[in-house]
């Protein structure tokens, strides 16, 4: 049921979001790279608003799932 309401593009939003947060936090701290990935998923849905294409709070919470991911694996490594 969970997995049917993520959906695969939610799936990427959630594996997008996670590795910018590994990848930025090689060079930032996390809680600097949390914020910019969140910057990120924010602007691609402002970019959807903007382009003809159709922002998402699914997709939103979905970045928040995969910040929150890979705040984790930064944590454990």
């Amino acid at each position: 049921m969970l997995l049917r309401w993520i959906r695969q593009d939610g799936l990427l939003h959630i594996l997008v979001s996670a590795l910018l947060v590994i990848a930025i936090s090689v060079l930032l701290p996390l809680w600097l790279s949390l914020v910019i990935s969140f910057i990120f998923g924010i602007g691609k849905e402002l970019w959807d608003k903007y382009h003809g294409g159709v922002p998402s709070w699914h997709d939103v919470i979905c970045d928040v799932v995969g910040l929150a991911v890979g705040a984790i694996i930064v944590i454990l490594l």
